[in-house]
């Protein structure tokens, strides 16, 4: 991988919360069954683990119903390899006590940022893609990255 973009993911709010879903529907905010229409796409992400065992997800962004929480989708393929299965795998809150907001993409950063935080957490090989293609191609996939694999980046690290 190359170095990351100095600026790094763009500081959050010290209202802005992302949560980690442990792939489960979130208790305590209104979540649709199904990935909104809606949803922005941010990138599709491609590990490879051993030969011939591999994974593609696909992330979105979208907001639940009153736009009080914002919800980042992670989508594989569906069993029958017909489409995409969605479940959301990290939310935080769209705006801060006084009204002030969150941009979209600077929300879904640190939202990927907590979702594979946790995944690293409950999972204990759990490396950076290999690829990755959409919007989040580039510096910001790079600043993720060094924010969740930071022993990646050290000096004398796996990188």
């Amino acid at each position: 991988m190359n170095a990351p973009s100095p600026q790094g993911i763009p500081k959050k709010p010290a209202w802005f919360t992302a949560k980690f879903t442990s792939w489960e529907f979130p208790k305590g905010i209104p979540c649709a069954r199904k990935v909104p229409r809606d949803a922005t796409p941010i990138g599709t992400m491609m590990w490879s683990f051993a030969c011939g065992l591999d994974r593609t997800d696909r992330y979105a962004l979208s907001s639940n119903r009153g736009r009080k929480h914002l919800i980042l989708w992670a989508g594989c393929r569906s069993e029958s390899g017909r489409g995409w299965t969605f479940v959301p795998v990290a939310y935080g809150p769209a705006n801060g006590p006084n009204g002030e907001s969150i941009d979209g993409w600077q929300a879904a950063l640190h939202l990927l940022v907590a979702a594979w935080k946790g995944e690293k957490k409950e999972t204990a090989d759990f490396e950076p893609p290999m690829e990755v293609y959409g919007l989040l191609k580039g510096d910001d996939f790079q600043a993720v990255c060094q924010e969740v694999w930071p022993e990646y980046w050290e000096e004398g690290g796996k990188a």
